[in-house]
């Protein structure tokens, strides 16, 4: 099964967790009830996993706010 790296940016901290779930660029994911957009997809770092991907909490919080209007 193929593993992926989800990696949450949030206040200057990294969190890396694994997922078994693809994502895409632009996708919102709830992570332990906390929105977070994936922006970036990189190389992994685990050679295990397939794709390493970039989320940030604000940015989320941003893109569902201009969605409201």
């Amino acid at each position: 099964m193929a593993t992926y790296e989800l990696v949450l940016w949030f206040q200057g901290r990294e969190d890396v967790r694994t997922t078994d779930q693809p994502l895409t660029v632009g996708q919102t994911v709830l992570i332990d009830d906390i929105k977070s957009l994936v922006e970036a997809q990189d190389l992994p770092r685990d050679p295990a996993s397939t794709a390493r991907y970039l989320c940030s909490r604000r940015a989320a919080s941003s893109a569902n706010r201009s969605g409201r209007r």
